[in-house]
This record gives structure tokens, sequence and C-alpha cells, in this order.
């Protein structure tokens, strides 16, 4: 929502040079700050009952890892601050924005390990008034710049990174000593652990975001900034969706494992499904009937090109709203292989596709591009989890699945319950 207040306040240049920092935001959050996330939903709650902390053990060890990885970042920001901004923002951008977008980096991967906690102990509440909190602190931020005058690319950054910062150092202030309790069982092999699963989530959501932010890099590299802000305009509005599904997603990741050990996924999935695509349909038909009017209130006219960005993004966007919340995270517990395969396969023929259609139709053609990639990679999604979740949870299926291709340990009983 923020993204689609700010472009009215933009130009399409700033609104490129703008989106792509965000960009990178959500690839270090999607690639690092998801893989090491998932790795502790997958770990600590099995663990949270009979060893909590074991379980607190965890979750401080994904966010050391984290730390870490942010270091790294900054470090990197500063040797090649200078050839990236010539790269990527055609010298229409300041080196202080990138150093700005590491530190926003670091805010919110933090934050989502202060959220990860909360979903690992059922606080459900908690991590919704968090990310409330955090939402809020940036859009007034927003309309601080807005008050002042001085709505940049740059000062929209600094309070992108000071909001999830200060909430994050707030929780740690307040609630640190019960998040750092069982610190005594953080160690190596813990944290060996922790990668071991951490891998298979970091190749597969890695893969799968660099593939959501590509347009973004692959317009800056073939048709120039202003295209890349046309197209951000549009996706904006569109990438609503799938956030939707994401949010769902956080209430069913914690309990996917339960479910499936229970034989109970397929009735979930049956149900949930149902509701999802009918849902996706509805959306679908109120903005085929009032797109023109929305448009008019939306887009300003240097970004009237967006709409049609928007309604060509529009099936893709609503196939993950329906893909998301729990096929996405099913499949990807039970055969992370199987997203790598799919992703790999897809990905040369989706950049040569960018490579074929943007030189010559711009911002519309990666519409059009990411549109039909994005049906069929959902589409191969949704039919392995609907084979999977129909097969009824038995002995033989932790056994056929090596430790390397499952995140189901090799070593559970033949009978857990069901």
């Amino acid at each position: 929502m923020l993204n689609i207040l700010l472009f009215r306040f933009f130009t399409p240049e700033q609104y490129g040079a703008y989106s792509l920092c965000i960009a990178g935001i959500l690839l270090a959050e999607g690639i690092f700050g998801s893989a090491i996330d998932l790795a502790v939903l997958r770990l600590a709650p099995l663990c949270r009952t009979e060893n909590p902390s074991r379980s607190q053990a965890i979750q401080q060890a994904g966010l050391h890892i984290k730390l870490v990885l942010i270091g790294i970042f900054f470090l990197l920001s500063g040797i090649f601050a200078v050839p990236l901004r010539r790269i990527l923002f055609s010298n229409k951008g300041e080196v202080s924005w990138l150093y700005l977008t590491t530190a926003a980096i670091l805010g919110v991967l933090v934050l989502r390990s202060v959220q990860t906690h909360f979903q690992v102990e059922g606080k459900f509440s908690a991590y919704g008034k968090v990310e409330l909190l955090h939402i809020f602190a940036k859009f007034s931020g927003v309309a601080i710049a807005i008050l002042i005058g001085r709505v940049n690319p740059g000062l929209i950054l600094a309070f992108f990174a000071a909001a999830p910062i200060g909430i994050a150092t707030l929780f740690f202030i307040f609630y640190g000593q019960d998040f750092f309790r069982g610190k005594d069982q953080l160690s190596i092999p813990l944290i060996m652990e922790m990668v071991h699963f951490m891998k298979w989530f970091l190749i597969t959501t890695g893969i799968s975001v660099v593939v959501a932010q590509l347009p973004n890099f692959t317009l800056t590299r073939w048709a120039g900034i202003r295209e890349v802000g046309i197209y951000s305009a549009g996706s904006a509005l569109a990438s609503i969706f799938p956030m939707l599904g994401l949010y769902l997603s956080v209430l069913l990741s914690p309990r996917i494992m339960s479910f499936y050990r229970q034989g109970k996924i397929y009735s979930l999935y049956r149900i949930l499904q149902r509701i999802l695509i009918a849902g996706s349909v509805v959306i679908y038909l109120f903005f085929f009937l009032y797109i023109d009017f929305i448009a008019r209130k939306l887009f300003p006219p240097s970004f009237s090109a967006s709409k049609e960005i928007f309604m060509v993004l529009l099936p893709s966007a609503l196939s993950w709203l329906a893909t998301t919340p729990l096929n996405m995270t099913f499949v990807l517990f039970l055969r992370p292989k199987f997203i790598i395969s799919v992703e790999s396969v897809v990905f040369p023929f989706l950049l040569l596709s960018y490579y074929w259609v943007i030189p010559a139709h711009g911002a519309s053609g990666a519409a059009w591009v990411t549109m039909i990639f994005g049906l069929i990679r959902s589409g191969i999604i949704q039919l392995a989890a609907w084979r999977w979740a129909r097969k009824p949870p038995v002995a033989g299926d932790f056994r056929m699945i090596a430790p390397e291709d499952s995140l189901i340990p090799a070593s559970l009983p033949e009978r857990v319950g069901w």
C-alpha cells in the first residue's frame, strides 16, 4: 500500500530507482530471511512443549545467523556502492540510497525473527500487533515526508530502515530476557542442524524470490529506469494479493506438519482452496468491471500505462493468492527438491523470454511474460500439493524420501498417532 501511495509523488525514473531498492530488500528478506525463519518454524515448534529451552535456542541461532549475514551485506555495500549506483540507477540515484537499503535489510530481518518467535509461541495476536505497528510506523514516516515536502527515495528509505530497527529494539529491551532464555543450549551442532534445513529453504525460496524480482532488474538493463517505474507501479497494486496469501500462511505454516501427521491436510486443502479460488474469481471480476474508475483515482497521468500492467499481472497475482497460504509451504516442507527442479527448469526460459520481449515492448512485454510464467509455476505447485495432500501419511512415505530430498526426518516412528 505504501508503494501505491508513493508513485503519486515520484517521477517514473525516481520510482524506478526506489523500486530497485525495495527489490533489494525483498530479495534479502525472501532469500536469506525466509530461509532462516522457515528453518526455525520447521524445528522449534516440534520441541517447544518437551524442551522449551531448545526451542528458544533454535530461535536464537536463527537470529545470530542473520546478524552475520547482515554484517556481510554492510561490507559489500561499502565496497561496491559506487559501481552498483551506476549499474542500477543509471547515475540517477544516490549512493546513500544503497546504504539505507542495507540498513532497512538489517531492520526487516531482525523484526522477522521477532515475529517468528511469536509464531512459534502461538502468539498470533502479538505477531499481528507487531506487523500493524511496523506498517503504522512506515506510514507515519511517509506522512511526515509529505508534510515537510521532502518526498524523495532517500528519506523514505530512511524511514523504512528506522521503523523495523526501532520496533525490534523495543522488543529486545522489554522481552529480551524471555527471547534469550535457553541460550546455554545454543551450540555449533545446533547451528549446523539449522543450516542443514536452511540450505534447502535457501535454494527454494531464493529462486522463487529472484524470479519475482527479475522484471525490475531486466527492465533496468534492457529498457531503462523509466520502464522500471511504469512496471513497478502496476506491480505494486497487483502484489497486494500474493501478500494477502503470505499473511494467511503465517497462520498455517506452524501447523502444516501437525495436520499432515494427523492425516487432516487434504480436508484443509479442499476447504481452503475452494474459498481462495472463489475469492480470486470475485476479485478479478471486480477489477475487470471497475479498473478504469480505480485507475483514475490511483495512477497519476505519468503512470497511466501502469493500468495495463496491473490488469495483465492480475491473473498471476490471484493465482499466487490461492497458492501461497497452504500449497507452497506444504510442498516446501514435504518436497523442497521438487520446487528447486521446477524453478530451475523454468528460470532459463523466463530469462530468455524477458531478453526477447523487453527491448521491443518494455514494461508491457515484461508484464505478459511475468503473468504467463507465474500461472505456469503456481499451477504446477497447486497440482503437486493436490497430489501429495491426497496421499494418506503412512510410514512408507517417510522412508521413501531421502533426508537430503525432504524436510521430514527419516527417523520418525512408524506411527505418529494417525
